[in-house]
């Protein structure tokens, strides 16, 4: 089963129990933006070793 955010240089799929959930999104610097911020909060979160909801939050 594949649940998950699926991402390449032209864009994004949200996948859920192996389905697709809505339509194939484009990237703009925007999303690419959010998305190294929460990576960012992620990794610092895991490094850390927290157990707060570290994405949930602002950047």
């Amino acid at each position: 089963m594949v649940t998950g955010l699926l991402a390449d240089t032209d864009g994004f799929e949200l996948v859920a129990d192996d389905r697709r959930v809505g339509s194939r999104r484009m990237l703009q610097s925007a999303d690419v933006d959010l998305l190294d911020a929460v990576a960012a909060r992620y990794m610092d979160a895991v490094r850390n070793g927290s157990r707060e909801q570290a994405l949930l939050g602002g950047a």
